[in-house]
Protein backbone atom coordinates (compact mmCIF):
# COMPACT_ATOMS: atom_id res chain seq x y z
CA UNK A 1 0.00 0.00 0.00
CA UNK A 2 1.50 3.37 -0.99
CA UNK A 3 1.41 6.21 1.31
CA UNK A 4 -1.15 8.05 0.27
CA UNK A 5 -3.51 5.40 -0.17
CA UNK A 6 -3.07 4.54 2.90
CA UNK A 7 -3.20 8.10 4.12
CA UNK A 8 -6.43 8.25 2.26
CA UNK A 9 -7.92 5.59 4.17
CA UNK A 10 -7.07 6.77 7.41
CA UNK A 11 -9.54 10.06 6.26
CA UNK A 12 -12.22 7.80 5.95
CA UNK A 13 -12.18 6.73 9.56
CA UNK A 14 -12.91 10.88 10.22
CA UNK A 15 -15.68 11.53 7.34
CA UNK A 16 -17.75 8.75 8.66
CA UNK A 17 -21.09 10.16 9.00
CA UNK A 18 -20.29 13.31 7.12
CA UNK A 19 -17.61 14.33 9.91
CA UNK A 20 -20.11 13.44 12.70
CA UNK A 21 -18.09 9.98 13.65
CA UNK A 22 -20.02 7.72 15.87
CA UNK A 23 -20.50 9.40 18.88
CA UNK A 24 -19.28 12.84 20.59
CA UNK A 25 -16.08 13.89 21.24
CA UNK A 26 -14.68 10.66 20.03
CA UNK A 27 -10.92 10.68 19.91
CA UNK A 28 -8.18 8.86 17.94
CA UNK A 29 -4.64 8.66 18.80
CA UNK A 30 -1.41 6.99 18.54
CA UNK A 31 1.90 6.95 21.18
CA UNK A 32 5.15 6.87 20.05
CA UNK A 33 8.68 8.01 21.71
CA UNK A 34 9.23 10.52 19.07
CA UNK A 35 9.65 14.25 19.63
CA UNK A 36 6.50 15.67 18.03
CA UNK A 37 3.33 15.60 19.27
CA UNK A 38 0.61 16.21 16.49
CA UNK A 39 -3.32 17.29 16.70
CA UNK A 40 -5.77 17.92 14.96
CA UNK A 41 -8.74 19.43 16.87
CA UNK A 42 -10.84 19.99 13.85
CA UNK A 43 -10.81 16.58 11.82
CA UNK A 44 -14.47 16.15 13.02
CA UNK A 45 -17.41 18.71 12.85
CA UNK A 46 -17.37 20.66 16.18
CA UNK A 47 -19.44 23.38 18.63
CA UNK A 48 -18.57 26.83 18.94
CA UNK A 49 -20.35 29.74 20.04
CA UNK A 50 -23.70 27.70 19.53
CA UNK A 51 -22.81 26.90 16.06
CA UNK A 52 -21.94 23.38 14.27
CA UNK A 53 -19.11 24.30 12.73
CA UNK A 54 -17.53 22.11 9.62
CA UNK A 55 -14.44 19.64 9.89
CA UNK A 56 -10.75 20.55 8.42
CA UNK A 57 -10.55 17.46 5.88
CA UNK A 58 -7.55 15.38 5.68
CA UNK A 59 -5.91 17.27 9.43
CA UNK A 60 -6.58 13.86 10.98
CA UNK A 61 -5.12 11.81 8.57
CA UNK A 62 -2.22 13.84 8.65
CA UNK A 63 -1.96 13.70 12.31
CA UNK A 64 -1.75 9.94 12.18
CA UNK A 65 0.69 9.87 9.04
CA UNK A 66 2.90 12.27 10.36
CA UNK A 67 3.56 10.57 13.45
CA UNK A 68 3.75 7.50 12.22
CA UNK A 69 6.30 8.36 9.69
CA UNK A 70 8.49 10.36 12.46
CA UNK A 71 7.87 7.96 15.29
CA UNK A 72 5.51 10.38 17.43
CA UNK A 73 2.34 10.96 19.45
CA UNK A 74 -0.88 12.18 17.59
CA UNK A 75 -4.65 12.72 18.58
CA UNK A 76 -7.34 14.15 16.46
CA UNK A 77 -11.15 14.72 16.81
CA UNK A 78 -12.86 11.58 15.48
CA UNK A 79 -16.64 12.76 16.41
CA UNK A 80 -18.39 16.03 17.08
CA UNK A 81 -16.97 17.66 19.82
CA UNK A 82 -18.74 19.25 21.99
CA UNK A 83 -18.74 23.36 23.24
CA UNK A 84 -16.48 24.69 25.32
CA UNK A 85 -15.33 28.11 26.53
CA UNK A 86 -11.59 27.65 28.58
CA UNK A 87 -9.26 24.71 28.23
CA UNK A 88 -9.65 24.36 31.95
CA UNK A 89 -12.83 22.89 31.93
CA UNK A 90 -12.27 20.44 29.62
CA UNK A 91 -12.53 17.10 30.15
CA UNK A 92 -12.49 15.64 26.91
CA UNK A 93 -10.51 12.61 25.27
CA UNK A 94 -8.37 15.31 22.85
CA UNK A 95 -8.07 17.41 25.78
CA UNK A 96 -7.03 14.47 27.97
CA UNK A 97 -4.38 13.10 25.39
CA UNK A 98 -3.08 16.83 24.48
CA UNK A 99 -2.29 17.20 28.23
CA UNK A 100 -0.38 13.42 28.32
CA UNK A 101 1.48 14.67 25.36
CA UNK A 102 2.70 17.84 27.30
CA UNK A 103 3.23 16.68 29.88
CA UNK A 104 5.71 13.77 28.30
CA UNK A 105 7.64 16.29 26.78
CA UNK A 106 6.58 16.08 23.14
CA UNK A 107 6.86 19.44 20.98
CA UNK A 108 3.33 19.94 19.87
CA UNK A 109 2.39 20.48 15.94
CA UNK A 110 -1.23 21.55 15.79
CA UNK A 111 -2.40 20.91 12.43
CA UNK A 112 -5.79 22.97 10.78
CA UNK A 113 -7.00 23.53 7.45
CA UNK A 114 -6.78 27.11 5.82
CA UNK A 115 -8.89 28.54 3.01
CA UNK A 116 -7.41 29.62 -0.09
CA UNK A 117 -8.87 33.01 0.24
CA UNK A 118 -6.03 34.22 3.29
CA UNK A 119 -3.87 34.38 0.23
CA UNK A 120 -1.10 32.31 1.33
CA UNK A 121 -0.60 28.44 1.25
CA UNK A 122 0.69 27.45 4.69
CA UNK A 123 0.72 29.62 8.47
CA UNK A 124 2.76 29.26 10.37
CA UNK A 125 1.45 30.16 14.22
CA UNK A 126 3.57 31.20 16.76
CA UNK A 127 2.18 33.32 19.26
CA UNK A 128 3.66 36.56 20.62
CA UNK A 129 6.70 34.19 22.32
CA UNK A 130 7.74 31.79 20.28
CA UNK A 131 10.84 29.96 21.94
CA UNK A 132 13.98 29.41 19.93
CA UNK A 133 13.36 25.79 18.98
CA UNK A 134 9.57 27.20 17.45
CA UNK A 135 11.56 30.06 15.49
CA UNK A 136 14.36 27.32 14.23
CA UNK A 137 11.42 25.02 12.87
CA UNK A 138 9.52 27.57 11.45
CA UNK A 139 12.48 29.24 9.16
CA UNK A 140 13.13 25.42 8.42
CA UNK A 141 9.48 25.16 6.64
CA UNK A 142 9.83 28.39 5.26
CA UNK A 143 13.07 27.21 3.51
CA UNK A 144 11.95 23.72 2.39
CA UNK A 145 8.85 25.09 0.91
CA UNK A 146 10.16 28.09 -0.80
CA UNK A 147 8.31 27.40 -3.66
CA UNK A 148 5.21 27.71 -1.48
CA UNK A 149 3.76 31.30 -0.25
CA UNK A 150 4.52 30.59 3.64
CA UNK A 151 3.97 32.93 6.57
CA UNK A 152 5.36 32.35 9.57
CA UNK A 153 3.66 34.59 12.23
CA UNK A 154 1.24 37.70 10.67
CA UNK A 155 -2.27 37.45 10.56
CA UNK A 156 -3.09 33.82 11.94
CA UNK A 157 -0.33 33.70 14.45
CA UNK A 158 -2.18 31.10 16.92
CA UNK A 159 -2.29 33.77 20.11
CA UNK A 160 -6.09 32.83 21.22
CA UNK A 161 -6.12 30.96 24.08
CA UNK A 162 -8.23 28.61 22.20
CA UNK A 163 -5.64 27.14 20.27
CA UNK A 164 -3.61 24.03 21.21
CA UNK A 165 -0.62 25.93 20.72
CA UNK A 166 -1.66 28.84 23.32
CA UNK A 167 -2.59 25.73 25.76
CA UNK A 168 0.90 23.98 25.63
CA UNK A 169 2.36 27.10 26.20
CA UNK A 170 0.57 27.78 29.99
CA UNK A 171 1.37 24.10 30.81
CA UNK A 172 5.36 24.89 30.07
CA UNK A 173 4.81 22.92 26.86
CA UNK A 174 5.85 24.04 22.98
CA UNK A 175 4.15 24.27 19.85
CA UNK A 176 3.62 25.28 16.65
CA UNK A 177 0.52 25.59 14.86
CA UNK A 178 0.34 24.85 11.15
CA UNK A 179 -2.53 26.64 8.66
CA UNK A 180 -2.47 24.58 5.63
CA UNK A 181 -4.23 25.06 2.08
CA UNK A 182 -6.19 22.14 0.63
CA UNK A 183 -3.69 21.76 -2.26
CA UNK A 184 -1.54 20.32 0.20
CA UNK A 185 -3.25 17.88 2.32
CA UNK A 186 -6.52 17.16 0.44
CA UNK A 187 -5.79 14.34 -1.91
CA UNK A 188 -9.17 13.72 -2.86
CA UNK A 189 -9.39 17.56 -4.99
CA UNK A 190 -6.04 17.82 -5.39
CA UNK A 191 -4.54 13.98 -6.27
CA UNK A 192 -0.75 15.26 -6.96
CA UNK A 193 0.14 17.21 -4.37
CA UNK A 194 0.09 15.71 -0.90
CA UNK A 195 2.28 12.94 -1.55
CA UNK A 196 5.03 15.33 -1.63
CA UNK A 197 4.46 17.88 0.54
CA UNK A 198 3.56 15.31 3.45
CA UNK A 199 7.05 13.01 2.79
CA UNK A 200 9.24 16.58 2.96
CA UNK A 201 7.50 17.82 6.19
CA UNK A 202 8.01 14.55 7.74
CA UNK A 203 11.66 14.65 6.50
CA UNK A 204 12.01 18.06 7.93
CA UNK A 205 10.74 16.93 11.24
CA UNK A 206 12.91 13.53 11.63
CA UNK A 207 15.77 15.50 10.62
CA UNK A 208 15.27 17.82 13.48
CA UNK A 209 14.04 16.02 15.86
CA UNK A 210 17.63 13.64 15.23
CA UNK A 211 19.51 17.31 15.46
CA UNK A 212 17.62 17.93 19.06
CA UNK A 213 18.78 14.68 19.55
CA UNK A 214 22.49 14.83 19.41
CA UNK A 215 22.39 17.92 20.74
CA UNK A 216 21.18 17.08 23.79
CA UNK A 217 23.26 13.51 23.78
CA UNK A 218 26.53 15.70 23.32
CA UNK A 219 25.79 18.03 25.87
CA UNK A 220 24.58 15.13 28.31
Amino acid sequence: MTLIDSYAGRERSYARNFYNGDHPDALRSGTGPGHFMFTAPHASNYLQDGRRRFAEPYTGALAETLGDLTGGSWAASAGIASEWEYWEERRDAFSEAVRQGVSDGHFIVDLNGLSPRYGADMFIGLGTTPSQEALDLADAIVYEFSEYQVVAGGKLNATSPRTVRSFAASQDGDAIQLELVPRLINVADHPFGPEDFITRLAGLLGAHAASRLALETAAA
